[in-house]
């Protein structure tokens, strides 16, 4: 590790996410299916959450992943956690496929895990976006979690004009296609369907 990188300070904003919901530790530690030690030595500084404790946070409380942590440069910049790693920024924005021929635009986005009502589509004539809201999840007693959905926004310029009235969206294995023929201007929301003939 670098000297630079060494001298960062990861500061986590659990305790202010928790006392804006009004909870107790104990109370969130049951949320999350996690001890209310392990929330104490996270809330304390004492540790850090694993990547799949901190998307299971960035869920419970509805927030981007960037919203939990905040890196703090040897030179007193704050640093979105987003800036840290490609795998944070990734979960907080679904990669993305654009491309077009003569008659429509088509987008294509990573998004497994989610289902149909989870995801909301909404398009203008050169803005597409894509937001997605995953069900609050049940309260378990975890032995062991490596992956989770959380909360995402994801906004796509798009270089034609399109026909928002015509745009049509298919949601199959994980992946969210996106068909928008093109000329068109008005803002409106747009159905997902769960089979892949877009």
């Amino acid at each position: 590790m670098s000297e630079d990188l060494s001298r960062n300070t990861i500061t986590i904003r659990i305790r202010d996410l928790r006392r804006e919901r009004s909870l107790t530790q104990e109370e969130l530690a049951d949320a999350l299916g996690i001890s209310r030690q392990s929330v104490n030595a996270m809330e304390s500084g004492r540790t850090l959450p694993s990547l799949p404790v901190a998307m299971q946070m960035a869920q419970f409380f509805a927030v981007p992943l960037s919203n939990i942590f905040v890196v703090e440069s040897a030179q007193t910049a704050l640093v979105p956690w987003s800036a840290v790693g490609p795998a944070a920024a990734m979960l907080q924005h679904p990669a993305a496929n654009v491309w077009q021929d003569a008659h429509a635009v088509y987008v294509e986005l990573r998004v497994p895990g989610f289902r149909l009502e989870e995801l909301a589509v909404e398009v203008t004539d050169r803005l597409l976006i894509v937001r997605g809201q995953p069900h609050q999840p049940e309260l378990r007693s975890w032995d062991h979690r490596e992956f989770i959905t959380a909360p995402f926004e994801r906004r796509v310029e798009l270089s034609a004009d399109v026909l928002s009235d015509h745009t049509e969206a298919g949601l199959r294995a994980g992946i969210l296609a996106i068909r928008l023929p093109k000329q068109g201007a008005t803002m409106r929301a747009v159905p997902i369907s769960d089979h892949d003939d877009v």
